[in-house]
């Protein structure tokens, strides 16, 4: 995500990606979208929330409980953005 805006211009023309970045811009801005709104969630906040629907909803509860607390040693109260597929999967 470049200057607030998610997706790729699919351009390695430097020229180009300013062009389709200021398109996109305008036309969230027509929309009335806020260019910053991504929320920045942290690894427990969704640890929380998931837990809280496991409790309720699966009868996997527990073994829920072990995995997530194993991904907590590694992930703590980091940003989602900044964990990588590779870390996950390490």
């Amino acid at each position: 995500m470049v200057g607030g805006l998610p997706g790729s211009s699919k351009t390695s023309n430097k020229t180009l990606a300013r062009q389709i970045y200021e398109a996109k811009k305008v036309d969230c801005l027509r929309h009335g979208a806020s260019l910053e709104t991504r929320k920045r969630i942290t690894f427990l906040t969704v640890r929380e929330k998931f837990l809280e629907g496991s409790k309720l909803h699966k009868r996997s509860y527990g073994r829920d409980v072990i995995l997530v607390n194993h991904l907590t040693k590694f992930f703590g109260n980091r940003l989602l953005e900044d964990i990588t597929p590779l870390e996950v999967e390490q």
